[in-house]
């Protein structure tokens, strides 16, 4: 599990130091992009655990996380044996829309990718959108930071 950070500038961050690992490359011994989505999918429930809604809460309440949309910028992939520090943490909310950031740098602490995703939670079997303060689930919210990595267009728009 990562650590939670109360020091940081950003409040509730989770961050993680991992080896990218042979089965996570492709070829050219770069990160393949699922495997980017996995761990930062991976991350982001870490750190909703940590913040005390994990899957008691949800899954075990027939609640599912769903990402709506994620914009990723890659300055470089990581590759294959490269020690890299992911980070998240959660933004505001708006509309049942659940912002998350997520940066990862290298162990020079370059920042090589930064994400920006948006998530709901939806009911297991009717796969509708629930509110979450109607289940008493009242996340909290972290910084707002502008939506840089999201297309312009999409700026605001939730």
């Amino acid at each position: 599990m990562g650590y939670w950070n109360f020091c940081s500038m950003r409040k509730y961050e989770t961050v993680k130091t991992v080896n990218v690992k042979s089965t996570q490359v492709g070829p050219d011994r770069k990160l393949k992009p699922a495997e980017l989505f996995s761990l930062m999918t991976d991350m982001a429930l870490e750190n909703i655990e940590d913040l005390g809604f994990g899957r008691e809460k949800t899954l075990d309440q027939g609640l599912l996380w769903v990402v709506v949309l994620s914009c990723v910028v890659i300055e470089r992939l990581p590759v294959y044996g490269e020690r890299i520090k992911i980070s998240t943490r959660p933004g505001p909310c708006r509309h049942m829309m659940f912002y998350r950031y997520f940066d990862i740098t290298d162990d020079k602490e370059n920042r090589i990718v930064s994400a920006t995703s948006m998530w709901t939670l939806i009911d297991e079997n009717t796969r509708k959108i629930v509110f979450p303060e109607g289940l008493g689930l009242n996340l909290p919210e972290g910084d707002p930071e502008p939506d840089k990595n999201f297309p312009r267009r999409l700026r605001g728009l939730f």
